[in-house]
């Protein structure tokens, strides 16, 4: 959410983190790929890229054709200074689905 405040997030990713650390317990639960996603979004969106593409790639592990989570991590990547794997995560997010990877495509994969 747009609206967040850093501290809001903060926040936000502690609860997530134990709701995570309770869904953890159990590697069958459905929820779990959403939980880390939410996690990493709010990661990325505070500046964590490490925490982020960490999070993106438990993501993939549990759920490997989720497209945003290889968006989000070829975002992640990007913002840690690595454009060749950024544009391969971004790439494959793209063969998934995922539309709005073509526009990081164009932009930064020339």
């Amino acid at each position: 959410n747009a609206e967040l405040k850093i501290g809001d997030s903060k926040a936000a990713i502690e609860a997530f983190s134990m709701a995570s650390m309770a869904a953890k317990t159990d590697f069958n639960n459905p929820d779990l790929p959403g939980i880390l996603y939410d996690i990493a979004n709010l990661r990325l969106n505070t500046g964590d890229y490490t925490g982020a593409h960490s999070d993106f790639w438990k993501v993939i592990q549990l759920d490997p054709k989720n497209a945003e989570a290889y968006y989000g991590r070829g975002t992640s990547k990007y913002k840690l200074g690595d454009k060749k794997g950024a544009c391969q995560d971004w790439r494959k997010a793209f063969e998934l689905g995922y539309e709005k990877a073509n526009e990081s495509i164009k932009k930064y994969c020339k």
